[in-house]
């Protein structure tokens, strides 16, 4: 029987053995074979084994317990990044939420196809945009829908047909519709019931006639309704061959004036457009015993150029009150229409100045007279050029006793001074002098009048005066009349027309 001697070491023994192992980079002791020289030898190594039992390097295993990079973490744990998320919170606010871009979309937002109403896209400032450049177009009060502009703009383009209608603007603060480029119009522009709009083609650049309208066989523009301050401007107008600009039967022979403003129509315009070869420009009813209509009041027309045209009267105001007619240049119009006409047909009373009428035919103006209540206006005729009309004398005046109305109207007064005429009727089958004078029951001033080869039809009574008078106007005034039988003795010039004598004749820059 062996017997197992078990060493019992005391504690500080122990100890250091230890220590030592740990010093050895567990060095393990590997047993030998157990030797059979005596009993006295035990296997110490089974029951010490020191690497096993201490095992220092797991116990204090430092790395593991510590872990500073584990137990801090100072990323994960901080985590400014996620936190906050600067990045992702000011994108959905910034991006998502204003979209800019979207939101404005000029173009696509005012495209505008008629009859849909435009939607107001530019700044204020530059007016509200409408229009896509062709079909038909139309302009409403509700056109201006939420903004403090005044102003509307035709996108470039060309339209078959422009409306205008149920807008009014006030006389401190109109509304003007005009080009944002080069407007072109196929078929019509139509105005209905508007006013205090201003419709101007001087919108963009340097064009003179933003709106053109061209070979069209009825009228450019027809105007219904009431218009009162009402202007049209900077347009021009190309072998139309109807009525070129007209009033309709409700602002003209069915508006019926009851001696209110509410039936009358008030300062409507034509200024700065081209008549080249047009029918044309009629507005107006009648004045008589039997009624009062289309009563216009406070026109003018003036900057304008009618040329090429065969129309006979080019402007026609058959019921008005106190018009403007004055800058407008006239050429080549009547060369082959031989009736007595008008080129200024006026029904009324009024101012007609600085005017260039040349190579003609038809008196430039044919004022046939009455004054609106019961004191007499005066219609004023001066400061006009007239030269080359093969029929009748430059200007006409004439009373018509239907046209005076008891209670209602009475007679005018006239002045004509510092007009310049020459070769006037040069067809020679009519009197050709600087005024034809008929009947008027009021009063006629005349002075400072420059005449050259005019022509007296009447062999008995050649031209002194220049004045065909085939009444009874009682002549109030008449001096520094002058007549010369030849051009060279009277003006400088058949272009510039200035004359020779110190305030005689015209003096007109046009």
């Amino acid at each position: 029987m062996k017997h197992r001697i078990i060493w019992h070491f005391p504690f500080p023994t122990l100890l250091l053995l230890v220590l030592i192992a740990a010093s050895c980079k567990k060095v393990i002791v590997t047993p030998e074979p157990p030797r059979e020289a005596t009993n006295q030898v035990v296997t110490v190594y089974d029951t010490v084994i020191v690497t096993d039992t201490i095992h220092v390097q797991d116990t204090t295993y430092y790395t593991d317990t510590v872990t500073y990079t584990d137990t801090l973490h100072i990323i994960d744990t901080i985590r400014h990044i996620d936190t906050i998320r600067y990045v992702d919170t000011i994108r959905t606010t910034v991006t998502d939420t204003v979209r800019i871009v979207d939101t404005i979309k000029v173009y696509d937002t005012i495209r505008v196809t008629i009859p849909t109403t435009p939607n107001v896209v530019p700044p204020d400032g530059e007016g509200v945009l409408v229009g896509n450049g062709s079909g038909n177009l139309t302009i409403t009060a509700s056109t201006l829908s939420g903004s403090s502009s005044k102003t509307i703009r035709i996108r470039e383009g060309t339209y078959s047909t422009i409306t205008i209608q149920n807008i009014a603007g006030t006389a401190d603060a109109p509304i003007t519709i005009t080009n944002a480029g080069p407007i072109a119009i196929q078929q019509v522009m139509e105005t209905r019931d508007i006013d205090h709009v201003i419709i101007s083609g001087n919108g963009s650049g340097n064009n003179d006639y933003g709106f053109t309208f061209s070979n069209l066989s009825y009228r450019a523009i027809r105007m219904y309704g009431k218009m009162n301050g009402v202007t049209i401007r900077n347009m021009s107008f190309r072998n139309i061959g109807d009525y070129c600009i007209a009033g309709e039967a409700n602002n003209g022979r069915n508006l019926s004036y009851d001696g209110t403003a509410a039936t009358r129509t008030e300062r409507f315009k034509i200024l700065n457009c081209l008549f080249d070869n047009t029918g044309s420009i009629v507005f107006g009813g009648q004045l008589s015993r039997s009624g009062d209509t289309g009563f216009f009041k406070d026109v003018e027309i003036a900057y304008n150029t009618f040329q090429n045209s065969e129309a006979g009267n080019l402007v026609i105001f058959s019921n008005v009150q106190d018009y403007n007619i004055h800058h407008n240049i006239v050429e080549y119009v009547n060369q082959r229409n031989n009736a007595h006409n008008g080129i200024f047909l006026m029904h009324g009373n009024g101012h007609f100045h600085d005017n260039k009428l040349t190579n003609y035919q038809g008196n430039a103006i044919r004022a046939w007279v009455f004054s609106r209540g019961s004191s007499a206006a005066t219609i004023e005729i001066y400061n006009n050029i007239c030269y080359n009309s093969r029929k009748y004398s430059a200007f006409e005046i004439q009373e018509f006793s239907n046209q005076l109305v008891q209670g209602k109207t009475t007679f005018v007064n006239a002045k004509v001074y510092n007009n310049t005429a020459g070769k006037m009727n040069t067809s020679r089958d009519w009197q050709g002098q600087l005024l034809d004078l008929y009947n008027n029951s009021g009063t006629l001033a005349y002075y400072n009048n420059l005449g050259f080869e005019l022509y007296s039809s009447d062999s008995y009574k050649p031209v002194t005066d220049m004045i065909n008078n085939m009444g009874s106007t009682k002549i109030v005034e008449k001096a520094n009349n002058q007549y010369y039988a030849s051009q060279s003795d009277a003006i400088n010039n058949a272009t510039s027309f200035v004359s020779k004598h110190s305030n005689i004749g015209a003096s007109l820059d046009l």
